[in-house]
């Protein structure tokens, strides 16, 4: 019979959601889970911010995510596929998670999986870099389609 702690860690994967404190952050946010070790996430806002409106490329690398399928959201937010940030060691989130289990709050919806992947894919503002999105489809064991380009012989 598998451990409580066993059954939380078995859920520490790609497209899990977590409520975590983050460093030069004055309260916990939510995070979609990347990577897992270390833990590198997505945070999820409740907006889009200010600073993002002016610039089209930023506001296509906002997902949206839907309180009829997450009913811990207070609304329908935003997943910031912009910046990717390093939540913490994969032990670390798992001591908290298995401490305050109220603290995994449950996986993203298939279509909010594949929007958030097509986000990644098409950002061409140089975040995530090219490097964090190969690490992000890896993860969830997707392919990156193929750049376009002229035909090689």
């Amino acid at each position: 019979m598998q451990s409580r702690r066993d059954e939380i860690a078995a859920e520490l994967k790609p497209g899990g959601i977590v409520l975590m404190p983050v460093p030069g952050i004055d309260h916990e946010k939510f995070l979609v889970i990347l990577t897992v070790d270390p833990i590198r996430a997505f945070f999820i806002n409740k907006r889009i911010h200010e600073k993002y409106q002016s610039d089209p490329n930023l506001v296509a690398a906002q997902v949206g995510i839907s309180k009829a399928d997450h009913r811990f959201l207070d609304k329908d937010s935003w997943i910031d596929c912009t910046t990717v940030v390093t939540a913490a060691t994969r032990t670390r989130v798992l001591t908290e998670v298995t401490a305050d289990p109220n603290r995994l709050k449950g996986r993203l919806i298939p279509s909010e999986r594949a929007a958030l992947l097509a986000a990644v894919d098409r950002a061409n503002n140089k975040k995530p870099s090219k490097f964090e999105k190969d690490r992000i489809f890896e993860a969830f064991g997707a392919t990156r389609a193929p750049l376009a380009g002229p035909a090689r012989s």
